[in-house]
């Protein structure tokens, strides 16, 4: 036993010795594929940039032996292009009338000619050339009874032509409240326009009694506006400054599918309340004023304003990482609940609590902290986070307030123009216009034919 337990041990020490050499071996080859790659590594990186000197001499100077010029592109392969449907072309309109061109005689031998088909067709598109202004009077008869004696004078029904004592037509006080409320023309243009299209002269005086005219009799049809915009699902609200005689004051405009409506005033909490009444239920779609805080029901706060904010804040810290981080949230945030959709109602308003929450995550952080530069606005998510949402809950809710934005820029350019009005009288016949022929365009209706439509519905 002690023989073999000898001749073990004298086999373990060489098999360790064999395995000492073989690790030795094994680092040395290790250190030989490493020293070997950096060198392949090294290789290709020559060749490829040798390949793009190649590329780049190519196109520059031309291949040797290549007929071709380099920059020549190889052509391409034709495809055949998909049938249309149905042509794209202008397509004419209806014609109003038609005049036939045919030739009588021949031109080689002189033989009369007769019957023909189409050959060919034109279309000339123009307007008929401005006629002089009529002036008609109408005269009244007087007639006496053979039998009685009795005088009988002629009473003319002059409705749909002209209203009480006027000497003006329905069709020239139309086209003038045209021109000046739906196309912001100045009553000097107007002049200019009436005597170089139809030669008539009008004092500016004329035209202003003309617009009073129309704003008088439009006054219950403007209230039925309200009416419709009170009773509507939303209402989107605005104000802008308006001079009245010099006096800064507030035009404020609430609008839906359903009309336009605009009245001067202040900028106080009792013009919203005045504007919308006691009985109104729906969704005010409005942005963040303190005036519209009193009005109870559903408010959705204008998200547009919120990201101008945010937008602005950024610009303004630059190299503010924080604010950079904080903005791109507050943008993820609108652009998931803008794409949330369902059809079910419970889920809808349990979406509407995630959005509150993860607005809240976002913005408690800083609504306490002075130094943050997003303060400002994170108190005012805070504090509005239950109205920011609402367009989630219900679908047909708009998520901004742009469509009274875009109904007070009419009433913009022509406070530009005009810097006011002169009178109360004179703001109260132009918030009436403006909110009867901005309804007009509103439903899709021609101006000019539904202004001409309720003067002829007057009583002359």
């Amino acid at each position: 036993l002690r023989s073999e337990n000898a001749e073990l041990r004298t086999d373990n020490g060489e098999l360790r010795s064999e395995n000492a050499e073989l690790r030795t071996d094994k680092a040395e080859l290790r250190a030989t594929v490493t020293t070997q790659e950096a060198v392949i590594t090294e290789l290709e990186r020559r060749v490829k940039a040798l390949d793009r000197a190649a590329v780049s001499t190519d196109r520059h100077r031309g291949v040797a032996g290549n007929k071709t010029s380099p920059r020549t592109k190889p052509k391409a392969v034709k495809k055949t292009p998909k049938r249309r449907k149905e042509g794209y072309g202008r397509k004419r309109m209806e014609p109003t009338h038609r005049v036939e061109h045919a030739e009588d005689n021949c031109p080689d031998c002189g033989n009369e000619l007769f019957g023909g088909w189409q050959h060919t067709s034109r279309e000339v598109i123009d307007i008929p050339r401005a006629v002089p202004f009529t002036v008609t009077e109408h005269v009244s008869m007087a007639r006496k009874c053979s039998a009685c004696k009795k005088t009988v004078v002629a009473k003319p029904n002059l409705g749909g032509i002209v209203m009480g004592r006027q000497r003006f037509g329905i069709n020239l006080i139309c086209h003038v409240a045209l021109l000046k409320q739906h196309h912001n023309m100045p009553y000097g243009k107007i002049q200019k326009y009436l005597k170089t299209l139809y030669g008539l002269t009008v004092s500016e005086g004329a035209l202003v009694g003309m617009i009073h005219k129309v704003a008088e009799i439009a006054q219950n049809p403007v209230k039925d506006i309200l009416e419709k915009i009170r009773n509507g699902e939303i209402v989107a609200m605005d104000e802008t400054g308006w001079r009245e005689n010099g006096v800064n004051g507030y035009v404020w405009v609430c609008v839906n599918k359903d009309g336009i409506y605009f009245v001067r005033g202040d900028r106080s909490k009792s013009m919203v309340q005045k504007i919308l009444g006691p009985e109104f239920v729906g969704v005010l779609v409005a942005d963040y004023y303190a005036a519209y805080n009193h009005v109870l029901g559903e408010k959705q706060r204008c998200w547009a304003h919120l990201l101008r904010a945010v937008s602005d804040l950024r610009d303004d810290h630059p190299d503010n990482r924080s604010v950079k981080l904080w903005a791109r949230k507050i943008k993820a945030l609108y652009t998931d609940a803008k794409a949330f959709e369902s059809k079910d109602a419970r889920a809808r308003v349990k979406a509407k609590h995630d959005f509150e929450q993860r607005a809240l995550k976002l913005t408690q952080r800083y609504a306490d902290d002075e130094s943050a530069p997003q303060r400002t606005l994170s108190q005012r998510m805070s504090k509005h986070v239950d109205e920011l949402f609402v367009f989630v809950e219900f679908p047909f809710v708009p998520s901004d307030n742009n469509i009274s934005e875009r109904a007070l820029r009419a009433l913009v350019v022509a406070r530009k123009m005009s810097g006011g009005t002169r009178s109360a009288r004179g703001t109260q016949s132009m918030m009436t216009l403006f909110s009867l022929f901005g309804t007009w365009n509103l439903r899709g209706e021609n101006p000019l034919a539904a202004c001409q439509k309720l003067l002829a519905a007057h009583p002359p």
